[in-house]
């Protein structure tokens, strides 16, 4: 399934997870802001208006790259 999704672009490793918030946050869709939680402070991550927009935008691609790795089984 990794090559598949190269083929398409697609680059994930093992730091994939780690980094997307940092890209995320570049990109504008998503900022962080602090909120208090018993006795703690703790980060907190919320999306932006372009965030929100994001996946309405890609929803499309992903149905095409979903249908195409797995076939008929997203149906």
């Amino acid at each position: 399934m990794m090559k598949e999704l190269a083929h398409h672009g697609y680059h994930i490793g093992p730091g994939s997870l780690h980094r997307a918030p940092h890209k995320m946050k570049a990109e504008g869709l998503i900022r962080s802001h602090s909120k208090a939680a018993v006795g703690q402070v703790r980060p907190r991550d919320v999306a932006t208006a372009k965030g929100r927009r994001t996946p309405r935008s890609s929803k499309r691609q992903l149905r095409g790259l979903a249908d195409e790795v797995l076939g008929d089984e997203t149906s």
